[in-house]
């Protein structure tokens, strides 16, 4: 029997909009991939009659050893050195879609940016952000995270991987914890940084008492009337504010999304073009911070890559950090004024798409700390955007959230780095978590 008669499956609008833009795209989904065949998929196409693809698969197609195998995985597509998959054409195209059709591309191919994901009984349907047609849906849709039960959807196919956390591995407070969540979140009588407070501070108040469902319920309820009564405003107000904190966030963060890069260059190889592509929509903050610190006389020969490389002492750097935000919130005020459902249309996405980080063994505050860290990248490329064009537009910040979200998978590597970050940033780690909503 197929998933669909068996569980509920639940369709968000952004994934029933979805249709993949094909060679409108401005960052195609053949690159920087890890691209794996299963083993019916790596036979039939290298036994395939078109003589072409026979000679590219022959050629690109790789076995796994027998102890590195992933899953079903059986072999892998070895990508060039520019990070992109040989079996396309000059045009970009897809040879093996193209010559062949759909059903022989590999189920990697064939799913994504499809994410189904278990969430206890059900099957929720999602998208991959690092898709620009699905960050356009997603953050643009002022519906784009309603949700409904469906019986089918092309989102959800016999043959896809269904990721997620099943009923047997769902924790008893997930599913009231997140509808908490999405209530605070959209509630409109706190600003956006007064319901992260919220949330922040409940993930903490429950963090030894998660295995307590009805306490954790208590504190739910008791939590829900704090951001009517002016409590989430009263707290929130008498946050700290940490100075040089943001700077030491983001450039410990940056240099851990950058280490590839790195090292590609260290071996003198060719740069991957999700590398390029994120590189250069940081490019901007860099060039202004190097503005800034040049009306100085004493730093006046500072670049934008010199910043990049990390040759600028901190206090300098930190300052104009600091000084770039404060001027690109004006321009950013003015965006968000005009598109006021992206920025939480993107939370919700997250506390819906990343179920806590629970398929990484981690928990709701530990998740929140992944979220800080993330808005703050976000922010802090978005305003080397908008002070550098004058402003935002919908292309630039579709651009800026899908190549951060292809560039940071978030992975157990990536959670463990944000809290060592945290851990050295300040003596209190929640302290230095909220430090980022000032």
């Amino acid at each position: 029997m197929s998933t669909e008669n068996r569980v509920q499956i639940f369709e968000p609008t952004f994934v029933k909009n979805f249709s993949c833009v094909g060679d409108q795209c401005p960052s195609n989904c053949c690159h920087s991939w890890s691209i794996h065949l299963d083993k019916k998929n790596y036979k039939e196409i290298r036994k395939t009659p078109d003589n072409n693809i026979k000679a590219l698969a022959k050629k690109h197609f790789k076995r796994f050893a027998a102890d590195a195998a992933v899953g079903s995985a059986y072999g892998y597509i070895q990508l060039n050195r520019h990070g992109l998959c040989p079996m396309l054409d000059d045009k970009g195209w897809c040879e093996i879609h193209k010559r062949l059709g759909e059903k022989a591309l590999s189920l990697t191919c064939q799913q994504y940016p499809r994410a189904p994901q278990y969430f206890g009984a059900r099957v929720e349907l999602s998208l991959s952000l690092s898709c620009p047609a699905v960050a356009d849906e997603v953050l643009f849709n002022p519906d784009a995270m309603v949700f409904n039960q469906v019986k089918a959807s092309p989102a959800l196919r016999p043959t896809f991987r269904i990721g997620g956390t099943p009923s047997g591995s769902l924790p008893a407070w997930a599913l009231i914890l997140r509808d908490f969540s999405f209530q605070i979140l959209v509630n409109p009588q706190l600003t956006l940084a007064e319901r992260l407070f919220l949330l922040g501070l409940t993930y903490h108040q429950i963090d030894s008492h998660l295995d307590n469902p009805l306490l954790v319920e208590s504190v739910l309820r008791r939590n829900i009337n704090w951001a009517d009564d002016g409590t989430a405003r009263k707290g929130f107000s008498s946050l700290p504010t940490l100075s040089g904190h943001k700077w030491n966030i983001f450039s410990h963060q940056l240099g851990t999304i950058l280490a590839d890069y790195k090292c590609a260059k260290a071996a003198n190889v060719g740069v991957s073009q999700s590398e390029s592509r994120y590189l250069g929509l940081q490019m901007p903050l860099f060039r202004q911070m190097a503005s800034i610190i040049g009306q100085t006389s004493e730093h006046r020969a500072v670049d934008a890559s010199g910043i990049l490389r990390g040759e600028l002492e901190s206090a300098v750097a930190s300052q104009a950090f600091e000084a770039l935000l404060e001027k690109a919130k004006p321009m950013q005020g003015a965006f968000f004024s005009e598109y006021p459902q992206v920025l939480l249309n993107f939370l919700l996405y997250q506390v819906y798409h990343y179920q806590f980080l629970l398929s990484l063994k981690r928990s709701p505050i530990q998740f929140f700390q992944v979220m800080m860290v993330d808005l703050l990248l976000l922010e802090a490329g978005l305003s080397g955007i908008a002070v550098e064009e004058g402003g935002l537009d919908r292309e630039k910040v579709v651009a800026l959230f899908s190549a951060y979200a292809k560039k940071r998978q978030h992975n157990r590597e990536f959670v463990d780095s944000i809290e060592t970050c945290l851990e050295q940033s300040a003596s209190d780690k929640l302290a230095a978590v909220f430090a980022l909503l000032k």
